[in-house]
């Protein structure tokens, strides 16, 4: 018997949990009734009310009906997962009780003054599936028959399991058969699918499924939340013209849809353009308002937020992504900002020159060579460099740390450390949170910083203005601010990425300046770069191209040449073919000449990807440039050409002494 001071509602859940198993067992309604019959009273309890099933056969006619009336509702799989429903019996025909009394007289007259029991397919769904075989959820996915809330509903449980591809699969399923329903119940099944190749790092899979679907679906709602999901997919990809053009198609489906909102305010914030997305939030805010509806509320809110503060407004909705990783990051870097800057220090040290300015492992850019030594050094020289001290209040704090947080450092500037480990999963994220919230003192540290942000890019957010521009820019900026408070106080300081404690700190810089390109803030980007010059000469990650070319660009001639001629041995055509055009527009025709000599024998393929007016692209490998290669010389066309062909004469006078090495080769 089940424990008698159960509520009711488990010792229900109970039985119709068993009773499932029993039906799917054989899928015959006698086998099931006579188990029924003997256990059904072990599970409820009796009513209490005087009177009411006061005796046996009461009772054994109340457990039939509420037998017959749950088999009439269970999906069966033998029966093409319907229903294999029990007719009723002709009003003046025996009672299926077994009474002996006729139907009218017996059961029909308890239904007809009580009404029947409340039970649907829909309820029976999700206790059914949890009994199905593997083989017969595929089945049941690829059938017109399938329940899709509720298989999207298992899905989300096998999720949270870390059964995703099992989910996935599952979904899957339901697509790769002609799918009838096109409403909001397949919208979500859509997305969930969606979201789980995501999570499993299956982007060719996700725009393969999102491209074949769009190509079948008729107009629906379906159809407009699979192009909202375009329209995201484009804007990560950098195509906005295909990304609204999606919005719109979506908009045409669905008018209606809740999350066109979201999605039009996001690609307006994606654009830079906060106030239009304030104007646009006022329209949907008056358009939902007039609608009405309690089932609104949420998206009423959030438009709400966003004519307060749209930046916000995107963080706080973003909560969903990821199952809600992060949410408490804003109010996190907030707190840490308002805390004054600790007191870094920078020891002096020396290093050998040919260490110094040799590139070290660290560091070492995708298909660079090694540079030699710097010229206007002896390789023998001794160089004065820094070391950066964490505080002694902050020792303690990063040995604890480093229990607690689960990714290593990452090479060099790359984004993402080694391993296969995400700081996100729930069981994670909840130590190495608690640890910051218990110790504020914690974002004090380059290196917690560091880490913060090398698990802040593994999140989706990551790749919205929105998101650069309350946490990741944030944490960043206030990495370099302790750097700059440490390097305020020491002469001419110098810090060597072969240090490992510069490293978190020089990092801040690098991806700095990549979050601030992101942001198309491409002066303050320029001048981040500048200063990570500064501060490490030896620029073992190549960001004085970026330099020499912002200086170009800008008309800045006699900077470019200084940068330039500080890398002597650089195979870099930003540095040599750049010196050169800088020395050609101060009018030093002949050491312009001398320097784009040499640029040719180290580069000979730049000549003609530069002189070209159209050349077809190469293959370029994604986070790697060979010297002297084919998309090496591309990628120098794509930035600097406009700029050669601005400066009068200069294609000319490198097509002139490009034909005379050829000559004298």
């Amino acid at each position: 018997m089940y424990p008698a001071d159960s509520p009711p509602e488990n010792r229900l859940q109970a039985y119709i949990d068993i009773a499932i198993r029993v039906i799917l067992k054989k899928e015959d309604f006698a086998e099931f009734a006579a188990w029924s019959e003997e256990y059904f009273w072990s599970f409820m309890p009796l009513p209490t009310e005087p009177g009411l099933l006061s005796d046996a056969e009461e009772q054994r006619r109340a457990a039939i009906l509420f037998t017959r009336q749950m088999w009439n509702v269970t999906p069966l799989p033998g029966n093409d997962y319907r229903p294999r429903t029990l007719p009723d019996p002709e009003r003046n025909a025996p009672c299926f009780c077994g009474s002996g009394r006729k139907y009218k007289q017996c059961c029909r007259a308890v239904i007809d003054e009580v009404g029947s029991i409340p039970f649907t397919k829909e309820m029976m769904w999700p206790v059914v599936l949890h009994h199905l075989t593997k083989a017969q959820l595929t089945d049941l996915a690829r059938s017109p028959q399938a329940p899709v809330a509720a298989l999207t509903e298992y899905a989300s449980e096998l999720a949270e399991k870390g059964k995703l591809r099992e989910a996935a699969k599952l979904l899957r399923g339901m697509f790769d058969a002609p799918i009838r329903d096109h409403g909001e119940d397949a919208g979500h099944a859509f997305d969930a699918l969606c979201n789980l190749y995501d999570e499993l790092n299956q982007s060719k899979q996700k725009i393969e499924f999102v491209t074949t679907l769009l190509s079948s679906l008729p107009r629906s709602p379906l159809r407009s939340s699979v192009h909202q999901r375009m329209s995201v997919i484009l804007m990560d990809a950098g195509e906005p013209l295909g990304a609204w053009k999606a919005f719109e198609l979506a908009q045409q489906d669905a008018p209606g849809d809740p999350g066109l909102p979201i999605l039009e305010i996001n690609l307006l914030l994606s654009s830079g353009e906060r106030a239009q997305a304030r104007e646009r939030a006022a329209f949907w805010l008056r358009a939902l308002e007039r609608k009405g509806g309690d089932d609104l509320d949420l998206e009423i809110e959030f438009l709400k937020q966003v004519i307060a503060d749209p930046d916000a407004a995107m963080l706080a909705a973003s909560s969903g992504m990821d199952q809600g990783a992060g949410s408490w990051l804003g109010d996190w870097v907030a707190e840490i900002n308002a805390r004054p800057l600790p007191q870094y220090t920078l020891q002096e040290s020396f290093m050998e020159s040919a260490d110094y300015f040799g590139l070290p492992d660290d560091g070492q850019q995708a298909g660079q060579e090694k540079p030699e030594p710097h010229e206007t050094v002896a390789s023998s020289a001794r160089i004065r460099v820094h070391q950066l001290e964490t505080p002694p209040s902050l020792e303690k704090i990063e040995k604890q740390w480093r229990k607690v947080f689960p990714l290593e450092a990452p090479f060099s500037t790359q984004d993402m450390p080694f391993g296969e480990t995400y700081a996100w999963d729930e069981d994670i994220e909840d130590r190495w949170r608690g640890f910051l919230q218990k110790h504020p003192q914690a974002g004090d540290s380059l290196v917690v910083l560091d880490d913060v942000v090398t698990a802040v890019r593994q999140l989706q957010q990551v790749h919205y203005p929105w998101f650069d521009r309350l946490v990741h820019k944030p944490l960043l900026d206030r990495a370099m601010r302790i750097t700059e408070e440490a390097a305020r106080r020491t002469e001419h300081p110098r810090l060597a990425w072969l240090i490992a404690e510069n490293r978190p700190a020089l990092r801040a810089f690098a991806r700095s300046f990549s979050v601030n390109m992101n942001l198309e803030l491409e002066d303050e980007a320029t001048a981040i770069a500048r200063r990570l010059l500064e501060l490490s000469p030896d620029d073992n990650h190549g960001f004085r191209t970026i330099v020499i070319n912002a200086d170009l660009r800008a008309g800045d001639d006699r900077a470019a040449i200084a940068l330039s001629e500080a890398y002597p041995h650089d195979l870099n055509p930003e540095t040599s073919y750049g010196h050169a055009l800088a020395l050609f527009r101060s009018g030093r025709l002949e050491s312009a000449t001398e320097v784009l000599r040499k640029g040719i024998a180290d580069l000979p393929l730049i000549p003609k990807y530069l002189l070209r007016d159209s050349i077809r692209k190469p293959k370029i490998a994604p986070g790697y440039i060979s010297v002297r290669g084919d998309d090496q010389a591309w990628i120098y066309r794509e930035e600097m050409r406009q700029t050669w062909k601005d400066t009068p004469g200069a294609l000319s006078w490198l097509e002139s002494i490009s034909k005379d090495s050829r000559v004298r080769t």
